[in-house]
């Protein structure tokens, strides 16, 4: 049953979608599967709504527009009570209406294809990627994320908590 704080990781299928896969699967050394993240917020009957970081920015939307022509998962979240859930859906909530973090995304890539010892880091406040917000909203309730929650990818999120591959 799909509940509030519940992880939906999507499997796009055009041109951006499929560039986000080929980008993790470098960086990953392994086939990846999801290029997008969003988090439930509220299901009302047949209506589940969630919170996603997009080109044009943080928006509250339903389900069915996440990952259109494409398909997607739903994960239990990896928190331990429905009070840690609920801070985590507050906080996806309270960034919606910001803008999308398209530099954090200039600099993953740079960071990719250049050596460790470059390093640039274009996270601003008030910017996020769609696995970013997710991440941020599950530290909100108290998951430790196990790298850095600003330039996590959608599958690197996946396999913190557990999504099948």
């Amino acid at each position: 049953m799909i509940a509030p704080g519940d992880l939906v990781l999507a499997h796009g299928r055009g041109f951006v979608s499929k560039v986000i896969r080929f980008d993790e699967t470098i960086k990953l050394k392994g086939f990846s599967n999801w290029n997008h993240a969003a988090m439930v917020v509220s299901v009302e009957g047949d209506v589940v709504w969630v919170v996603q970081a997009e080109a044009k920015g943080i928006v509250k939307t339903t389900l069915d527009k996440v990952a259109p022509g494409g398909s997607y998962i739903i994960v239990k979240p990896p928190l331990t009570s429905q009070a840690d859930i609920d801070q985590a859906v507050e906080y996806v909530l309270s960034r919606v209406g910001e803008k999308y973090g398209v530099l954090i995304i200039v600099s993953i890539v740079f960071n990719q294809f250049t050596p460790k010892l470059i390093h640039v880091d274009f996270r601003r406040e008030g910017t996020l990627i769609c696995s970013g917000l997710v991440a941020r909203g599950y530290e909100h309730g108290g998951w430790n994320c196990p790298s850095d929650p600003f330039q996590i990818s959608p599958e690197e999120l996946g396999i913190a908590v557990g999504a099948e591959r």
